[in-house]
């Protein structure tokens, strides 16, 4: 399924969600707060899997539901390491500084019915678009490819996660969550097709 395809399915179902959920207000957690490791996949020179795991902060508004549950996420994220890229034909190895923010729109589906207190576990879909930004060491030599690069993304979130609401105060609900996401994404940089493929790890707090 490709991008436009996703977006073409997914944007009625969240209008029409939007309704069915206006009955549960102010059952459950709103905004979601986290802190997120990610581990980079791909091939060598073309994507950062060579590369130390990225670290970021990760915020989301979920609407409000038992079952569906429309959400929008922003996030940043960087990676602070080393690996080879590609210069031409020549895999060059070189430091690096990369940072990434992204907006996500998609949903949550709670396969039993989300309780307002205690255990919910859930699963997520989403679309991405993304803003990339990568620094190479300007002390290496390269003759092909530019020491800085940018370029927007685009691509696709699917993950699992569980949260445990721990206050059913009538005023403010609190809930601690965790998740474990795989996000394909893809950019043009350094004059190619470059991968942002990663498994995430998300851990915060929601109220």
């Amino acid at each position: 399924m490709n991008l436009n395809t996703f977006f073409a399915l997914i944007l009625p179902l969240l209008m029409s969600t939007t309704k069915c959920f206006a009955d549960n207000l102010g059952l459950f957690p709103k905004t979601y707060i986290s802190v997120q490791e990610s581990i980079y996949s791909g091939d060598k020179n073309i994507s950062f899997s060579e590369g130390s795991p990225g670290y970021g902060l990760e915020l989301t508004v979920l609407n409000e539901g038992r079952t569906l549950a429309p959400f929008f996420s922003s996030s940043i994220s960087m990676i602070n390491s080393r690996q080879s890229f590609l210069d031409s034909t020549t895999s060059v190895s070189a430091g690096f500084l990369y940072y990434g923010a992204e907006a996500e729109a998609g949903l949550i589906f709670f396969p039993i019915s989300r309780r307002n207190k205690g255990f919910n576990a859930f699963l997520s879909g989403a679309g991405i678009v993304g803003y990339n930004f990568l620094s190479i060491d300007k002390n290496v030599s390269l003759t092909n490819i530019p020491h800085n690069d940018q370029s927007f993304s685009a691509g696709y979130s699917a993950g699992l996660g569980a949260e445990w609401i721990v206050s059913t105060d009538s005023s403010r609900k609190w809930t601690l969550f965790s998740k474990i996401e795989y996000k394909s994404a893809s950019a043009t940089l350094l004059k190619k097709t470059f991968s942002i493929n990663r498994g995430c790890l998300s851990v915060g707090i929601g109220w």
